[in-house]
Formats: structure tokens, C-alpha cells, sequence
């Protein structure tokens, strides 16, 4: 990569995508981690989405990532909707 501001910010979308992996992951064997997790997934999926289609312009590969990202943002909301659900029935 020639630009290394480009590659600094690519290698820390990295480090938070890792530290939310964790959260998730984590989540699998914490219940009380689901809703964050879900949540703070569906916001990093769902912004992405938004902010490409505001700034537009973008190229196919990202075109791929936004199409990718809808369909993850649809699946987390509802998994969260489970969540939240299922919690309040004191399952």
C-alpha cells in the first residue's frame, strides 16, 4: 500500500473489528453479552452501509461489501430482536 495514512486507518478498523469478534465470541458463552454484542455489531454493519451510500461513488469492491453488510445488518437486527425478546420472557 503506498499511502501509509491509508494503511494506519485499515489496520485499526482491523484491531476494532478484532475487539468486536471478541465480544461476540464471548458472548457465545456470556448471555448477558448477546444484546451488547448484537447491538454493537449491528451499529459497525449498518454505519457502513450508510456511510457509503451518503458519500457514494464507491467502487464494485465495495459495492460488494455494502450488499454483504445489509444482509449481515438484517440478519443481527434480528438476532437481536431474539435477544431482547427471549430476555424479557426470562428464558
Amino acid at each position: 500500500m503506498a499511502d501509509p495514512n491509508i494503511a494506519i486507518l485499515l489496520q485499526h478498523r482491523a484491531v476494532l473489528f478484532g475487539l468486536l469478534a471478541a465480544l461476540m465470541l464471548g458472548a457465545l458463552i456470556m448471555p448477558a453479552w448477546r444484546v451488547l454484542a448484537l447491538a454493537l455489531g449491528l451499529v459497525s454493519t449498518s454505519s457502513f452501509v450508510l456511510i457509503a451510500l451518503w458519500v457514494g461513488s464507491y467502487n464494485t469492491e465495495i459495492g460488494r461489501v455494502v450488499a454483504v453488510d445489509v444482509v449481515v445488518s438484517v440478519v443481527l437486527a434480528a438476532g437481536l430482536l431474539a435477544a431482547m425478546v427471549s430476555g424479557r420472557s426470562g428464558a
